[in-house]
């Protein structure tokens, strides 16, 4: 008799948590949700084309031409231009419109002028307005003037570390305690 019980409340344990239909709908709605899911980063999709640092061998005035990508192909790109210090914008044009088209590459010629040689950034402020839609974003174009100055390196041969000892003797005394 006892066991006849477990057996019943086994079976009915059993048909209750199995349904087929129910159970292929929810997890057939959990896997399109997740394969739909991908992770960007927030804002505006604006991409720098040109490569990093942008070199410039000699001080003074030079013309550039900054080349950013979208993959948005709605709304109008704005986009405004400031320096880091010691570098300046001899262009008169610092704000640019464009049509967004999709996958299109918008050019911004521009002029700079440094005094000294160094690491200067072009500060690119993009703003994605699409109806009361807008997005941003801020990027950074790196312009190398003149040579970039060379970084020692841990393990370099300089005279310097040639003539240091790599180890240190220092006295030591030592005391040996038993663990109790």
């Amino acid at each position: 008799m006892f066991k006849l019980n477990i057996l019943i409340i086994g079976l009915l344990l059993g048909l209750m948590g199995c349904d087929a239909n129910v159970s292929t709908k929810t997890s057939s709605t959990k896997m399109s949700a997740k394969t739909l899911e991908h992770h960007t980063k927030p804002g505006a999709s604006i991409k720098l084309q040109n490569p990093q640092p942008i070199y410039v061998t000699a001080v003074g005035a030079e013309n550039l031409e900054l080349q950013l990508s979208s993959t948005s192909d709605e709304g109008v790109l704005h986009i405004d231009l400031t320096t880091s210090e010691g570098l300046e914008l001899a262009s008169t044009q610092t704000h640019y419109e464009f049509p967004m088209e999709k996958n299109k590459t918008y050019k911004l010629p521009l002029q700079i002028s440094a005094a000294e040689q160094g690491r200067y950034y072009i500060n690119i402020k993009a703003q994605i307005s699409n109806g009361a839609e807008q997005q941003h974003r801020v990027v950074a174009a790196i312009v190398q003037i003149g040579e970039p100055a060379v970084k020692m390196l841990k393990n370099s041969t300089s005279k310097a570390s040639i003539e240091q000892d790599t180890v240190i003797e220092m006295p030591a005394k030592e005391n040996i305690a038993p663990v109790q």
